[in-house]
């Protein structure tokens, strides 16, 4: 099954004419047989994917907004505002949303965004939305992004807080 994936995975690349295609293998930490199946088949750590999990009750220290930043809730009631927000999201992302899952993904329960601003110019969004695992409710990041131009001023770290303190 591995190499049937491999294999699609490098006709995606090729197909779309993408210079980087990567496969994932999520597992957690103390998985290490499975680590160890794919580590010995050429995959690598990658530090992308994290996975916090915090007990108690108290809000965290909201990170400092950053100068001229401010935090608006994007409503993306119309189609014409999803698909600028697709628009800004494709530029960051190679797979990015369509209208259907958009309107999927605000569907979910406890769905909320939290968009950065400078002036009327979009400068970062996460969404957040709670997931139930096992009779828990989990809050799960669904997306984080800054744009170029707007990285390195604190607005990730300030969007995760408020994210996190949401959950």
């Amino acid at each position: 099954l591995l190499a049937r994936v491999i294999k699609r995975a490098q006709e995606i690349k090729y197909e779309s004419k993408q210079p980087k295609t990567r496969l994932y293998a999520i597992y957690f930490k103390g998985q290490n047989k499975e680590i160890d199946y794919f580590s010995k088949r050429g995959f690598t750590h990658d530090a992308g994917m994290l996975i916090l999990k915090r007990m108690g009750t108290e809000d965290l220290p909201i990170a400092e907004l950053p100068h001229n930043v401010t935090i608006k809730s994007l409503k993306m009631e119309t189609e014409q505002e999803q698909s600028q927000f697709i628009e800004i999201h494709s530029t960051i992302f190679r797979t990015h949303y369509t209208l259907e899952s958009l309107q999927k993904m605000r569907s979910l329960p406890e769905y909320t965004n939290f968009t950065a601003f400078v002036g009327d110019e979009m400068a970062g969004n996460i969404m957040i939305h709670a997931k139930n695992d096992n009779n828990k409710s989990l809050g799960q990041i669904e997306d984080l992004f800054v744009l170029k131009p707007w990285r390195r001023r604190g607005i990730a770290k300030y969007l995760l807080s408020l994210a996190v303190n949401r959950f």
